[in-house]
């Protein structure tokens, strides 16, 4: 049992994600960084068992900084389709509903 090792480390400060974000994703405008973060932390408590108010149970998956990170970029990638009136998950003929 000496080979295997756990180590817990817990999620960045908000703080630090949103910078992160800022370094990675710089189109990304302040206010929605700070709102994905919050959305995040949320996700975050469910997963660990930590909500406030009604939540007993916890959620099976979580969102990760690389998905965060991932989130914003995609969500700036997609900003130029959206302007034009096309939403990208609908513009297939097909909403991720129906497959």
């Amino acid at each position: 049992m000496d080979r295997f090792w756990l180590c817990e480390i817990g999620y960045p400060s908000p703080k630090v994600e949103r910078e992160l974000l800022h370094r990675k994703v710089p189109g990304l405008p302040k206010d929605v960084r700070t709102k994905m973060v919050e959305y995040a932390n949320e996700v975050r408590k469910l997963f660990m068992g930590e909500a406030d108010g009604n939540f007993r149970d916890t959620i099976e998956v979580t969102l990760s900084t690389r998905i965060l990170i991932r989130w914003a970029d995609l969500t700036v990638r997609f900003q130029p389709l959206a302007r034009q009136g096309i939403q990208p998950v609908t513009r297939s003929g097909s909403t991720l509903v129906d497959r």
